[in-house]
């Protein structure tokens, strides 16, 4: 899953602007079209959370996409709270997630980084595709 992102710099202090009462009014129209807006405005400091506790770009693109995905599915949220907060708690959740789910399933590196495999070592099947 492959998302555009913008080019800007993770590390800047606006990178997530408005405030609660703003936001709540937006939500309180319960139209999706709102959600635009507030990807818009949410979607660097989402990154830049994810970022920062992921260990590649990647990673972090992905973890975002997730979050906005969760976050569209359960919208509009509870009216308690603000909508920072909870779009930051699916951040955590999914970051939490992500290494759950590594620890479970343990680092894995492709069979030929671990074994350095030259023709003399190799079984004969495996060099005859090379």
């Amino acid at each position: 899953m492959a998302m555009a992102f913008r080019a800007r710099s993770f590390y800047r202090k606006d990178a997530v602007t408005g405030d609660d009462a703003s936001d709540e009014q937006l939500i309180a129209t319960g139209d999706t079209a709102v959600f635009a807006q507030l990807y818009d405005r949410y979607v660097d400091g989402v990154y830049a959370y994810c970022r920062l506790r992921l260990p590649n770009a990647a990673e972090a693109e992905d973890a975002t996409a997730t979050v906005f995905e969760k976050a569209f599915a359960a919208y509009p949220p509870a009216p308690t709270g603000s909508f920072k907060g909870w779009l930051f708690t699916i951040a955590h959740n999914v970051v939490v997630s992500y290494y759950r789910t590594r620890s479970r399933r343990g680092y894995h590196q492709p069979i030929e980084d671990v074994l350095y495999l030259t023709p003399a070592r190799c079984p004969p099947a495996c060099c005859r595709s090379r």
